[in-house]
């Protein structure tokens, strides 16, 4: 749902990613996930530090993040 309203708004799409990849399922997960946003998505691996990495303007960005559990 999140990625389809960045796509409907024409934001510039920016998804960031905090799982690692510890075990098959969340390999899996990853894939899946990575296959969902296609190429247009920009994507940001940030496992740590997530707050150090985003961009400091994100105007006209439409940011995901996946998953703020992990951080």
């Amino acid at each position: 749902m999140a990625l389809r309203m960045v796509e409907e708004r024409n934001l510039r799409p920016l998804y960031c990613a905090t799982g690692l990849p510890t075990d098959s399922e969340m390999e899996e997960r990853i894939a899946r996930h990575r296959q969902e946003r296609g190429e247009r998505w920009q994507t940001l691996e940030t496992p740590f530090g997530f707050g150090e990495v985003l961009p400091r303007n994100l105007q006209g960005w439409g940011v995901v993040v996946d998953c703020v559990t992990f951080l």
